[in-house]
Order: structure tokens, then C-alpha cells, then sequence
């Protein structure tokens, strides 16, 4: 039975390694679709046996397994496969081939995911630097974001040097050339090491974002270890050089066990000359260790953020907070909902009125609090600007003037109903805004 059975998987994992010599990405968008299907379909079914599936349910349960499979089921199968790769001894021109053609499938959609992901919302990273303001629950950007012209350069050489490296014809390139691609990529390999221990401290964010640095890590380390096998295998010789000290410099390089060794030892003058480079372009000489600490929020952060201001999407509050202070006239720090808010005359009044209402006319309080919530929402999420900030404030006066002679009629203390509100609790302090 137990012969029978290696059989068994032996016959399978010689088909896959036959597809995958043949179609790598389609075989892992296969795979990658097949795998996910399986638990899929038994949710399917047991959601179609308790009657729970309806056609517009249906509809978005496909919806969602597709952005599933895309979005983490290929990135996920990529990861495996690059590390199997490797690990895998002596692998053959044709798996060499169909890793260079799983390697550009990663690094391109691992650029494009990292794009969508950080533009679509979900995350609360923002391209904010340390000091200035963020909205509730966002985060100041891990890099500065002066120093991205840094990030960026050796992040292309990197590349670059994989590039070379990985695609171009073995036997053309000196060794000298190819000691460098490797301290390239070395470069890369170090700086998605430190975005990671800068971002690990999120939460669900931190695995999305190291997904594709973990790989390119992996890659770079496939990358050496092949170029190192495949010079080998040329067993290239040239004794061309008459100087013997030169002569001496080959010999030894032409010796590629060596070569992780002397990459390492090159990125120290390959990374001096990126910096002069980008010195003439007005970055500073410290501006790769300062994209790292000159932040806040993160692992590596040497800076304090300013506290983030709560919108709560209340979009009075968003005018208090978001519009220009000579507009909009901030008065103090109060609290809402557990947590602070910037508080200003117009909002005090409109949170005063919605008082007198629920306390006189309970119904008709429940009326426009729904009207509110259902169309107030919407408006503060769309108020991204002080400038809109500041135009909600002047089309609100009008209802202002409205609500205080509301409040003038029915409190006999009107200004210290208004002055009240958004009072913090006895142990909480008031903060004025300065």
C-alpha cells in the first residue's frame, strides 16, 4: 500500500513538474484557483443547504472568491513556490527558466498589489510625515517622504543589478560585473529587510505589506545561489591578462564560491557612490538612515507625532477640525463618542439645538437624526480639503441662526447649554486650541 501510494505521488509531482517546466503561471494560476476552490465550494454548499443563499448573495460570494484568488491566493502559491525553489539543488535550464518567469510574475504583481492596497483605502498608512496632522485612526508614513528619491534609487539599481544578473548571458558578463549585480541586489535585499522591521508592528496591514519584500528576498537569495552553480557548470578560464596582480584578481574571482562574499563587501563602495550621486541631486549624505527614524508610528521611529484629530464622520465636526482656523474659529478640545474631537461655536450650537429637539419633540428629534445620519455621513467623507471645510461652515450659517433662536426660545440659560457641550468627564482635562 505504501509502495503503491509513493507511486502515486511520485506520478503527480512528475506531471506538475512537467507543466510547470512548460507553463509555470498558468499552472500556479491553476493551482492557486483549485486550492481556494475547495473550501469555497464546501461553504457554498453548506450556506445552500440553510437556505442562506440568495442571487444577490450569489453574486457576491463570487465576487469575493475572485478578489480572493487574486489578490491572496496567487500571492500566497508565488511565496511557495519561490521558496521551494530555493531549496531545490541543481535545478535543470528548464526550471531555471520557468523560476525567472515565476520571479517576474512576482516582482510585477507584488509593485502593483502594494500600489492598489496602499491607494484603495483599506489601510491606514498615509504619505503624512511626522509631523503633521493625522485623522483618527491613520497612520504617519513609515519613510520620509524627502528621502523617497533615495528609496527609490536603490531600489531601481537593485533591480537593475537582478536584471543583469538573472537574464543576461552568463558568459558574456565579467565576473567583476556580476559581483556587483550581486551587492545590488544585496542593497534591496537589506532595505526590504528594514521595511519590514519598520512596518511589522500593524496589525493585519504588516503581512499584506512584507508579502512581496519577503519575496524579493527570496529571490535575490535563489539568485546568487544559481549564478554561483550556473558559473560553475561553465568552468569559464581566461588567461589573458599579462599583469600578474590583475591576472591574480581574476584567478580569484573567476572562483564563484566567493562571489556572496565579495558582493557583501561591495555594497559598502557600490552604496558610497549612490549617495555622492544623489548628493548632486539635493538629497543628504544621512538620507538612508533618516527615511527610517525620521518617522513616527513605527519600529524605527525616533519622532512623536502630534495626536490624531477625530472626525468621527460627523461632518460638523470635520468643519471644526479640517477647516482653515480664521474660518472656522476652533474654541477647545472636547470629547465624542470616548474620544477628542476639535470643537468651534457652530458645532456647539448645532449639538445644543439637537437637545432642546430630543427633550421638546422626541419624534420629530428621531426624524432629522436620521435625515443626518443618512446624508451627513456621506458629506463628511467627501470633505477632504479645509477649503470644502471652510464652504460647509458659510452654507451652515444660516441653519446656525436658525438653531440659536431655537435655543434662545426654549432655554432660559441658552449660552450655558451651548457652553456645555462636548464637556469632557470630571478627570478629563479641557484643552484649548491654540
Amino acid at each position: 500500500m505504501d509502495i503503491k501510494l509513493k507511486n502515486i505521488m511520485k506520478e503527480v509531482f512528475g506531471k506538475a513538474t512537467f507543466h510547470y517546466k512548460k507553463h509555470p503561471i498558468l499552472l500556479c494560476m491553476v493551482l492557486s484557483f483549485a486550492i481556494l476552490a475547495v473550501p469555497a465550494v464546501v461553504v457554498f454548499i453548506s450556506e445552500l443547504l440553510n437556505h442562506r443563499l440568495e442571487r444577490d448573495s450569489l453574486t457576491i460570494y463570487f465576487i469575493v472568491f475572485a478578489l480572493i484568488w487574486i489578490f491572496v491566493g496567487i500571492p500566497l502559491l508565488l511565496t511557495a513556490i519561490n521558496m521551494v525553489a530555493l531549496f531545490l539543488k541543481n535545478p535543470s535550464p528548464e526550471l531555471s527558466i520557468s523560476s525567472r518567469k515565476i520571479e517576474a510574475l512576482t516582482i510585477i504583481l507584488g509593485i502593483t498589489y502594494s500600489i492598489i492596497y496602499a491607494g484603495s483605502g483599506f489601510s491606514n498608512i498615509t504619505i503624512n510625515d511626522w509631523w503633521m496632522e493625522a485623522r483618527n485612526f491613520e497612520k504617519h508614513s513609515p519613510v520620509l517622504t524627502e528621502t523617497l528619491p533615495t528609496i527609490i534609487t536603490i531600489a531601481g539599481v537593485s533591480l537593475l543589478g537582478y536584471v543583469i544578473a538573472r537574464y543576461g548571458r552568463l558568459e558574456k558578463l565579467p565576473p567583476l560585473v556580476l559581483t556587483f549585480c550581486i551587492a545590488a541586489m544585496y542593497l534591496g535585499a537589506a532595505q526590504c529587510i528594514l521595511w519590514v522591521v519598520q512596518i511589522w508592528e500593524m496589525e493585519y496591514d504588516s503581512l499584506f505589506f512584507s508579502l512581496f519584500p519577503f519575496n524579493y528576498i527570496l529571490i535575490v537569495m535563489k539568485t546568487v545561489k544559481e549564478l554561483v552553480f550556473r558559473w560553475r557548470e561553465l568552468q569559464v578560464s581566461d588567461v589573458s591578462q599579462t599583469k600578474e596582480s590583475l591576472s591574480f584578481i581574476r584567478s580569484w574571482l573567476m572562483n564563484s564560491s566567493r562571489w556572496p562574499i565579495v558582493g557583501l563587501v561591495l555594497t559598502i563602495p557600490l552604496l558610497g557612490i549612490l549617495i555622492v550621486i544623489l548628493i548632486l541631486f539635493g538629497q543628504a549624505p544621512d538620507s538612508f538612515i533618516k527615511a527610517w527614524t525620521e518617522t513616527a508610528d513605527w519600529s524605527l521611529s525616533r519622532r512623536v507625532a502630534p495626536q490624531n484629530v477625530m472626525f468621527d464622520e460627523h461632518y460638523l465636526c470635520t468643519v471644526a477640525a479640517g477647516g482653515h482656523k480664521r474660518v472656522v474659529k476652533p474654541l477647545r478640545l472636547g470629547v465624542r463618542h470616548g474620544h477628542e474631537v476639535i470643537v468651534n461655536r457652530q458645532l456647539c450650537v448645532a449639538n445644543a439645538f439637537e437637545q432642546v429637539l430630543e427633550e421638546k419633540t422626541p419624534r420629530l428629534h428621531g426624524i432629522v437624526r436620521g435625515a443626518y445620519d443618512k446624508y451627513g455621513y456621506p458629506i463628511a467623507k467627501n470633505v477632504k480639503s479645509p477649503f470644502m471645510a471652510d464652504l460647509i461652515y458659510y452654507i451652515m450659517k444660516p441653519a446656525e441662526w436658525f438653531f440659536l433662536m431655537v435655543i434662545y426660545l426654549c432655554d432660559s440659560k441658552p449660552e450655558n447649554r451651548i457652553a456645555l457641550q462636548y464637556i469632557p468627564k470630571p478627570h478629563m482635562r479641557i484643552r484649548e486650541i491654540n
